[in-house]
């Protein structure tokens, strides 16, 4: 994808240090939510619950493309689901080879702890 290997630092970030922030992220929002207010020094104003409705459903729309593009991945092609899953997640290149042989780099452990 980049033309070279990632040196080691930016592999640890992709595989294990951003995804593991981000859920640590999203989950806390949630949990520690409280409603929008605004306040200065002359007024106090609570937002009505629409507008905090809104406001977690856009934040939500742009999260919710995600796993809405995994599913509609996964119905692209034939088979049970780990064959499914296989394609997906495999490059386009090794799609005639997991269909022949059954066989998944990508389901191996080695493959994901390689560094």
């Amino acid at each position: 994808m980049l033309g070279f290997r990632p040196g080691f630092y930016w592999r640890i970030c992709w595989k294990f240090v951003t995804p593991v922030l981000l859920m640590i992220i999203v989950i806390s929002s949630v949990v520690t939510y409280e409603p929008l207010e605004y306040i200065s020094s002359k007024h106090h104003y609570i937002y009505p619950l629409h507008a905090n409705v809104i406001g977690w459903l856009i934040a939500g729309a742009s999260m919710a493309f995600i796993p809405a593009m995994a599913i509609y991945q996964m119905t692209k092609y034939e088979g049970t689901f780990k064959e499914k899953l296989a394609l997906c997640i495999s490059p386009e290149w090794e799609h005639s080879e997991i269909r022949r042989t059954k066989f998944v780099k990508r389901f191996e452990t080695s493959h994901w702890t390689a560094f």
